[in-house]
């Protein structure tokens, strides 16, 4: 699930391994892409999933020396991928026709009444879908707020089984000038 973008439904699975054995770790680390690994290590650490499936411990064992780069990620990686929440608020329409490798949009809400950080992500016709979480909306929207573009698609939708919170992915690219 992580390979494939489904950021927590991968945590949630590899939460389930009692015990993390070096060759489990080298498993994880053969079959999903390293910056994959780090993205999902800086989504946990940055308050997207619930305490008890954060893997700090394996994560940093498949990451070595890379687990610092955690701690500036979604200010510095060229691309990642996060969660969307709020879609329960959304036009329940927009979020049935939502299909992976569709364009989506951030939108800035520096006016928006509960967040100044607020990033909305919206579809092509300017529906919204959702927000990216304040924790990564708050490294986000300054670098935004000085000019930085980024360009982002749908990249999982996951079914009914999920929680709406837990069910929408989007990448998110660093434009380049």
């Amino acid at each position: 699930m992580i390979r494939y973008g489904a950021l927590l439904a991968g945590v949630q699975v590899l939460a389930g391994v009692k015990e993390w054995h070096n060759s489990f770790v080298q498993i994880c680390c053969d079959f999903v892409p390293r910056e994959r690994l780090l993205n999902a290590l800086a989504e946990a650490m940055f308050a997207a999933f619930k305490p008890e499936h954060r893997l700090g411990l394996p994560f940093g064992a498949a990451l070595g020396a890379d687990f610092s780069k955690v701690y500036k990620f979604y200010e510095e990686a060229p691309r990642f991928i996060t969660r969307v929440v709020g879609p329960h608020h959304g036009d329940p329409l927009v979020l049935k026709r939502l299909k992976a490798g569709q364009p989506a949009f951030l939108v800035r809400e520096p006016a928006n009444p509960y967040d100044p950080n607020a990033i909305s992500v919206r579809d092509l016709m300017g529906a919204h879908i959702g927000y990216i979480r304040a924790t990564i909306a708050e490294r986000l929207a300054p670098i935004m707020d000085r000019g930085m573009r980024f360009s982002s698609t749908i990249e999982v939708v996951l079914d009914d089984r999920f929680s709406p919170n837990d069910r929408i992915y989007v990448a998110v690219r660093r434009e380049t000038n």
